[in-house]
């Protein structure tokens, strides 16, 4: 449904809700699968039974305040046995986790509302849950009210409460209208109210005698003009003129009014939906009207159609035969008497044919003993109904699923003379909750199992006892080469990719392993009862495979190969589902750094192992830092080599964690910062001290230099965040330098291009760290306008003793020169290395020779502002 508002219209969809209203809040969290889309009343419940949220359909039937309380709140099992309810909905529950779906014919009964028949069908969600849904068997709208109505004709009732129950479905499944239907006279000039106890008695009554023309209200117009006739405001429509007292003090502004029409085009009659504001409907409204109108235009057809035809027999027979779903009568004995051609074309054969057959011949072999005791039950008078969903062949073999309807027909001496059969197709519906319970388990792309089915069949092996686990292996596998064909060759190559390694992946290791897509270019692998030996030969030959398959696209061939993460379980160490993920992980990333295309082996006691699971520990004592504001900044001095010239002094800003009483340096946890996508947000509380720091000390001779993470580099909400809080504070900005390593920028030049000129215009400068420790230094350099090189202090440390060291120093110093830039010396430890440095004409010197670091809130105290110059 699409849901428009323009000014104070408000624009209705089929179900007759607007955005705010549509369905049910759920309480728990987002489930990972949406079900809005199915036609019918969903819910999904937890493990216990309770409705954590409904789709719009079901908030129809059960209200908004269904979400949260239990099932057993609104359903009523049929059949118990002489079981209690929570019994049969335990079992229920039980039976759809073992088998997969299961289902019960049920009392629905909504809170305050008459109790009606349902079935409840219920399969597992694939995270810990169930999917319900509920009546499943014709649908909702027209096909539900087209069966109530053919009941309801069937079985004699007066057409005034047939048609009643057909604008009393239409106003169900449109919430908040009231619906009228008016009934055109013999004289094809004047109506009289026929259903709509929605309207006050005398606005209905109004209407008896009223004649229709061309502008005479929504009705009468419509009738005039047959052809459907909207009213978006009564109060600004000329036609209801003559009725505005009537609608205001029936609190009405808008009406949309629909033709009944005979199958001959004669006009029947109107059906009218009222709404207390202004509204116009969308195109599925209107269908949704149009196909009601069809169905009243059926229903009173029918009526004086049973005048001219001997009544109700003659009503009947025409509705057997004109049904838009398969009815048909069946003998006692199962023998078939009549069909009609909905039913003849649902299973394949003409109407001799199908007649010719016995009901258990029609019937899917595993439910002839279900339905031929049913059967017998009904024959017998032992019950009234039948109601179920089975499996019926086709002429042609295949099967269709159906709900079956069957009700009895007495004779005159009470004694059952036949039944009745309504027969609707609901293999659509089938479908769609087969599908909704496949996509909660598996990948939508490549077809494998999703992270969630994964570790649901993880803990599922890991729950074993001991005794009944045979050896097994987890593998992580990672596409080395993804991120290039992606960027280079675009986003459907990369799908193809991942579908491609995935047939890979499945051709490989066979049907014998869990696989599944974890997200983006990552797989994993659960290989049960395998040996170790023959799971690691499996992941060798599973990079083999990947690496000489290769990847075609348009003509261009990419060279692809795979980083596996190898876990031998069991292993005592890995317990739980996380653990054994997150080894896969460690060893995935142990195997990209080591080269990539290589399968690593998770080993605890592995140095590589271990670092990573190490930096993996400081996510949520960083995660806390950041909360709680358990850092702070230490200053290291940068001085000039020559003493001579007057400089303000310049810092280099060093970040330190607090840690159980302890300040821990910098070097332990920004790895674990990088590794894990932390990095930008320590930049951003770094940036927001070192400008409160100088803005604190306006007058203060100082620059400030601030270190970027690579990630923060190509992060572009920190570009914004700090484009922003410089161009707020312009005199902090002047005196502040950026810090960049030469790896991060020479990963991404074009995003550190950018950066680099975006804060140079606002003032600040900007040093190239680390400078020398690329292959291809001197070649970028040209390319970024940086103010300042950081000499890498590997070449530093040994200038006084190694020649090589000594020349590479220079070389930067007098390219620096030509280029206009300054040069920064690193790791200055004793005197004559500063000998040199000024030798070299280098500009300045950094190390703890020069200066250990320092609080920098110890360098100079604020500015007293507010305060009077003297005393």
């Amino acid at each position: 449904m699409v849901l428009q508002r323009s000014m104070a219209t408000e624009r209705f969809g089929p179900d007759g809700m607007k955005d705010s209203q549509q369905g049910l809040k759920p309480t728990a969290a987002p489930r990972r699968l949406s079900f809005e889309a199915l036609p019918v009343p969903a819910l999904h419940l937890d493990r216990y039974g309770g409705i954590t949220g409904a789709n719009a359909s079901a908030c129809e039937v059960l209200g908004e305040a269904a979400a949260g309380r239990p099932l057993l709140d609104y359903l009523r099992p049929r059949q118990t046995e002489g079981r209690p309810a929570t019994m049969v909905l335990e079992m229920l529950l039980a039976e759809a986790s073992a088998a997969g779906r299961a289902h019960q014919q049920c009392l629905l009964q909504p809170a305050g509302a008459t109790p009606r028949s349902a079935l409840l069908r219920i399969s597992p969600d694939g995270d810990g849950g169930y999917v319900a849904v509920l009546d499943p068997s014709p649908g909702e709208g027209l096909d539900t009210a087209e069966r109530m109505t053919l009941e309801a004709m069937a079985a004699g009732r007066p057409m005034g409460d047939v048609i009643s129950g057909v604008i009393q479905r239409l106003e169900m499944l449109m919430p908040g209208c009231a619906c009228s239907v008016l009934s055109l006279e013999d004289d094809s000039q004047t109506v009289r109210h026929v259903a709509g106890d929605s309207l006050p008695a005398d606005y209905r009554e109004a209407f008896n005698g009223m004649r229709i023309g061309p502008r005479v209200g929504s009705c009468g117009t419509a009738m005039w003009h047959q052809e459907m006739v909207i009213t978006e405001d009564i109060e600004n429509d000329a036609r209801w003129a003559p009725f505005r007292p009537l609608t205001r003090s029936a609190g009405l502004r808008s009406c949309w009014s629909m033709p009944i029409l005979a199958s001959s085009g004669q006009v029947l009659g109107s059906l009218a939906v009222y709404w207390p504001m202004p509204a116009v409907p969308d195109e599925p409204a209107e269908c949704r009207l149009r196909r009601f109108a069809r169905l009243l235009g059926f229903a009173m057809e029918r009526d004086r159609d049973a005048h001219r035809l001997r009544q109700s027999e003659a009503v009947f027979r025409s509705a057997f035969e004109r049904a838009a779903i398969g009815m048909a009568h069946l003998a006692r004995d199962g023998r078939i008497l009549k069909v009609n051609g909905p039913l003849c074309e649902l299973l394949g054969y003409g109407e001799g044919e199908l007649r010719r057959h016995r009901v258990p011949e029609l019937v899917h072999p595993d439910e002839r003993a279900r339905v031929a005791e049913a059967g017998q039950r009904i024959a017998s008078g032992e019950h009234e109904t039948l109601q179920t969903e089975l499996r019926l062949l086709r002429a042609d073999g295949e099967t269709v699923w159906a709900s079956v309807a069957a009700a009895p027909v007495y004779s005159g001496k009470d004694e059952v003379e036949r039944l009745v059969a309504v027969v609707s197709d609901i293999s659509r519906s089938r479908e769609l909750a087969d599908e909704l319970a496949y996509r909660a388990t598996h990948d939508w792309l490549t077809g494998l199992y999703n992270r969630f089915e994964l570790e649901r069949q993880l803990a599922q092996w890991l729950g074993r006892r001991p005794e009944a686990r045979s050896s097994a292996a987890f593998m992580q596998i990672d596409l080395d080469q993804f991120r290039l064909v992606n960027d280079s060759a675009g986003r459907a190559a990369g799908d193809a990719l991942l579908r491609r390694a995935a047939e890979l992946i499945r051709e490989t290791v066979g049907e014998r392993a869990v696989l599944a897509r974890l997200a983006g270019d990552e797989y994993a692998m659960l290989l049960p009862d395998t040996s170790p030996e023959e799971a690691v030969a499996a992941a060798e030959g599973l990079r083999q495979a990947i690496e000489a398959a290769g990847f075609e696209w348009e003509g261009r061939h990419f060279r692809i190969s795979a980083s596996i993460g190898f876990v031998r379980l069991p292993e005592r160490s890995l317990r739980s589902v996380d653990g054994v993920l997150q080894a896969g992980d460690t060893a995935c990333a142990t195997a990209k750094e080591a080269g990539r295309n290589r399968v690593a082996v998770w080993d605890r006691k592995d140095v590589r192992i271990d670092r990573r699971h190490g930096d993996a520990r400081w996510v949520p004592l960083l995660i806390e830092a950041l909360e709680n504001g358990s850092f702070r900044l230490e200053a290291q001095p940068i001085v000039p080599v020559d003493t001579s010239s007057p400089e303000p002094a310049r810092y280099e800003l060093l970040v330190r964690m607090e840690q159980e009483g302890e300040w821990v340096p910098p070097g332990r946890f920004l790895p674990a910062a990088e590794r894990y996508g932390i990095a930008p947000q320590i930049d951003r509380w770094v940036v927001e001290q070192a400008i409160a720091w100088l803005e604190a000390r306006p007058s203060a001779p100082v620059r400030l230099a601030v270190n970027l993470s690579g990630l923060s580099v190509t992060h572009r909400e920190f570009h914004r965040f700090v484009m922003a809080a410089l161009a707020d504070h312009p005199q902090a900005a002047a005196r502040l330098c950026f810090e960049i390593t030469e790896t991060a920028a020479i990963a991404d030049i074009d995003e550190a291009r950018a950066l680099i000129a975006e804060l140079r215009r606002l003032g600040c400068e900007l040093a190239l760290d680390d400078f020398g420790s690329g292959l291809s230094s001197f070649g970028y350099l040209q390319h970024l306008p940086v103010d300042l090189l950081k000499i890498d202090g590997s070449f530093v440390r040994d200038i006084g003793s190694d020649p090589v060291s000594r020349a590479f120093v220079k070389a930067i110093a007098d390219i620096a020169r030509v280029m206009n830039k300054r040069t920064i010396a690193e790791f200055v430890e004793d005197g004559d290395v500063v000998a040199v440095l000024r030798e070299l004409g280098v500009d300045f010197a950094q190390g703890y020779w020069i200066g250990k670091p320092a609080p920098l809130a110890t360098l100079c105290p604020p500015a007293v502002r507010g305060r009077a110059a003297s005393s």
